[in-house]
């Protein structure tokens, strides 16, 4: 299999097509794009991240670079600290949800956002050019900047809109599991500081990730189980790097991954009265749409991928967005997706509306959303693009990203992921049967076309 490259960085499975000299190589392109300036470093805890850590240190300080070295962090703080510490740009060190043998690295421009597509392009370019800096007379040096992660947490903890205080006061139960990631350390201790009684699960820096990494419904059976024998307020899950929010509610109920952009827009304009439109991608909930409407914001829709999403930002002007898969991204803190945002808006959410989150979950349309993943090899995927076009003529089209048929009232997307070997099939309507039969519908046409190819 080959290393995955994308707008999203790289990917790849440890011991196959991934290790620290090749990642020390990208490391080095990374460095040949970027201005002067020091680099600073993260990571998850997963596999081999010690050693590739290590190994891009010396590559970089080889050139002349100085590292600021934050060793575990979620992706998040290393957005955060890379424009606060006026760095040339930083790496993080993770594979993100994919499965613990994976390993990889996510690439940050100087002000905190994942690098574009001109320069992920010219970074490869690079690598496949073998057009790679020198070694420099000057050796640089890595620093430790751990204790820059408190900057990090100041300012979560300055938020204009959000009451800290009256967050204080309530004095949350909340269950968290971090899948044993970055974000193992840093997401409990933001709660403590907001006087929460934390119970931890799945709270170490193993990189053993002890269920499937991504937060979904299905995968944070424990978690709902916890939050009822704990009488718990909610329960928070992220992924492996830290940039996704999963909600329990106080019945142990999964809200869903999509629900967590849903509400902490619905806050966010609701407090800020704010006009700034909401920006997020193709694949997230129509009942985004809800929300602006409610609000009386535009809403515009990018290409799948956080950077795509920022990208659309910037040029939209708009202060808030996100991701449907937990991401929510608040241009107060910085331009990328942050569990921690997402957390400290939900309890200033549960504080001013003075409800519990399932009774609040009872205020949000109810949207029957189906995610599904199919590894498929011989396919020409933009002719089938072409060929399911045609048999849904009534549908409104968009091939920004894969191709998304529209109604009035549901949604069908199917494309190629930009962080795994797989086609992703996602359908929303208002109906799970409608939703289901949308998904496996396409599923067969796809195997069908995939075996007549």
């Amino acid at each position: 299999m080959k290393l995955i490259r994308s707008i999203s960085g790289i990917r790849g499975i440890i011991g196959n097509n991934f290790n620290d000299t090749i990642a020390a190589e990208y490391a080095k392109a990374f460095s040949s794009i970027q201005k002067q300036g020091p680099i600073l470093i993260g990571r998850d805890t997963r596999n081999q991240g010690t050693e590739i850590s290590t190994k891009i240190k010396g590559e970089l300080t080889s050139l002349g670079r100085t590292i600021l070295d934050c060793d575990i962090a979620p992706t998040p703080a290393i957005q955060f600290l890379a424009k606060e510490l006026n760095t040339s740009g930083a790496i993080m060190i993770t594979a993100s949800h994919n499965p613990m043998e994976w390993n990889g690295l996510k690439f940050i421009d100087s002000d905190g956002c994942f690098i574009n597509k001109d320069k992920i392009n010219l970074l490869l370019n690079n690598i496949d050019t073998n057009s790679l800096p020198k070694q420099s007379d000057n050796k640089g040096k890595a620093i430790s900047h751990v204790d820059s992660l408190s900057i990090f947490i100041d300012a979560l903890l300055g938020l204009d809109f959000v009451d800290v205080e009256n967050i204080k006061k309530q004095h949350f139960k909340v269950v968290v599991d971090t899948v044993n990631g970055a974000n193992y350390y840093l997401l409990p201790h933001l709660l403590r500081m907001l006087n929460c009684e934390v119970i931890e699960l799945y709270c170490n820096s193993s990189g053993i990730f002890d269920r499937n990494p991504e937060p979904t419904p299905e995968n944070l059976t424990l978690l709902s189980e916890y939050v009822i024998k704990h009488g718990a307020d909610l329960g928070l899950a992220s992924d492996p790097d830290g940039d996704r929010l999963s909600i329990i509610d106080n019945k142990g109920i999964a809200i869903g991954e999509e629900n967590t952009l849903v509400l902490c827009a619905d806050t966010y304009y609701k407090e800020t009265k704010s006009k700034s439109p909401l920006v997020t991608n193709l694949s997230s909930s129509m009942c985004l749409d809800f929300i602006a409407s409610k609000h009386n914001v535009p809403i515009y829709r990018s290409a799948i991928g956080e950077a795509n999403v920022i990208e659309l930002m910037k040029y939209k002007k708009s202060s808030f967005g996100g991701e449907g898969n937990g991401g929510v991204i608040l241009k107060d803190i910085h331009l990328g997706r942050d569990s921690l945002v997402g957390a400290i808006m939900i309890l200033d959410m549960l504080c001013k509306r003075k409800k519990n989150l399932n009774q609040i979950m009872d205020d949000i349309p109810k949207y029957y959303m189906i995610k599904e993943k199919i590894e498929l090899s011989s396919i020409d995927i933009s002719l089938f693009y072409d060929y399911l076009s045609s048999i849904y003529p009534d549908a409104k089209s968009n091939t920004i990203d894969g191709l998304k048929l529209e109604w009035h009232d549901k949604w069908l997307h199917i494309r190629k992921s930009n962080t795994e070997p797989v086609v992703r099939v996602i359908a929303e309507s208002l109906n799970s049967g409608t939703t289901r039969e949308m998904i496996e519908d396409t599923i067969k046409k796809l195997k069908e076309y995939s075996i007549e190819g």
